[in-house]
């Protein structure tokens, strides 16, 4: 159970102990493992864990193949899962600028193309205007800095007034950001 952020400090001294202790025992093809939730606060954790996921499927449903087909399973996605078969990977997908635009539409975002092509660019695509899938995740997290697609995807109402994306609360953006600078440390330790 969560105990604190003094608990989440002292767990990392532990793992850099046990990395430490494991870099000298060890082969240099061993490995180790760290519990996540030992370095933060859990429900951030799920929160985090849930807005990415709500990304990905996002990314899946307005992205297409490297062959410019979209993947079959887009169109069959009400089936069961066993009849689907294999997805496509996120590395073989790319966003369009008008994949990207469509996607803002269904949003109900009431933006100039000037604006939304800004938006694309600043997300910094290919030699062949493609958005990879790390780049999209990026311009969706929370920041800081504040990041205009999260605002404008977190902010934007379904038509039965849901919100579109679920925002992170400002408390488990804090407490995410103590965690990236954990495995920062920790991975710093080791480098």
């Amino acid at each position: 159970p969560y105990k604190g952020e003094e608990s989440c400090e002292e767990n990392l001294k532990i793992f850099l102990e046990c990395l430490e202790t494991a870099s000298q025992v060890c082969d240099k093809n061993a490995f180790s493992a760290i519990k996540v939730t030992g370095l933060g606060k859990p429900n951030a954790l799920l929160e985090g864990s849930q807005f990415l996921h709500q990304i990905s499927e996002l990314f899946l449903e307005h992205s297409e193949t490297f062959d410019g087909t979209l993947p079959s399973y887009i169109n069959t996605k009400y089936l069961p899962k066993d009849v689907l078969g294999p997805k496509a990977l996120h590395a073989e997908l790319r966003m369009t600028l008008s994949h990207f635009k469509n996607m803002l539409i269904g949003f109900g975002a009431n933006l100039p193309d000037d604006e939304i092509a800004d938006l694309f660019i600043s997300m910094s695509p290919d030699e062949m205007g493609h958005i990879k899938f790390h780049k999209f995740r990026e311009s969706c997290m929370p920041g800081p800095p504040e990041k205009p697609l999260y605002t404008l995807l977190t902010n934007s109402k379904q038509p039965d007034g849901k919100l579109s994306l679920s925002p992170i609360s400002p408390d488990h953006i804090s407490a995410l950001n103590r965690v990236e600078n954990r495995f920062g440390s920790a991975l710093q330790s080791r480098s």
